[in-house]
């Protein structure tokens, strides 16, 4: 049985973070201006770790199955995303979107793994594709980060 989780990463958007750690010990001018644990979970038990780790190697039994499956890379991304491995998870994104190229959810979970890389730029372009393709909370989220290029876009 395959489970779907198209809007796992869009409902639980606090991510965990494997780089939780290094930035919050970091001595960096950022994380002594912002309070970056917000946008990690670091709560996350072992057990919970576990479900996502088991969540992970499904999805990738289902891809290994069905290659074309732009749905399990976009769930699979997901929990990447929860899990902190954004490379990963924009990897899936990526993928996703190569076989579907109008899946606002994926434009929008991309944007924000994109973010806590501090791809500031690229997030926004990805937010308002989401914009463009209809998901009404990506609004309110490009209006909250991303005024600030809506020029140099061209939006």
């Amino acid at each position: 049985m395959r489970i779907h989780l198209i809007g796992f990463f869009f409902l639980l958007s606090s991510a965990v973070g494997a780089q939780v750690i290094p930035i919050l010990s970091s001595d960096t001018a950022f994380a002594r201006e912002f309070n970056v644990s917000e946008y990690f979970n670091i709560d996350l038990s072992p057990e919970k770790r576990d479900y996502y780790k088991k969540e992970i190697a499904k999805f990738t039994d289902d891809l290994n199955l069905y290659p074309d499956d732009y749905f399990a890379y976009l769930n699979r991304g997901a929990v990447f995303s929860y899990l902190g491995f954004y490379v990963n998870a924009i990897s899936d994104y990526d993928q996703a979107l190569k076989l579907k190229s109008d899946i606002p959810e994926a434009y929008f979970n991309r944007s924000i793994a994109k973010a806590r890389f501090l791809y500031t730029y690229d997030s926004c372009v990805d937010m308002y594709k989401a914009i463009e393709l209809g998901l009404p909370q990506a609004t309110k989220a490009f209006e909250n980060n991303c005024k600030r290029y809506s020029a140099v876009m061209g939006k």
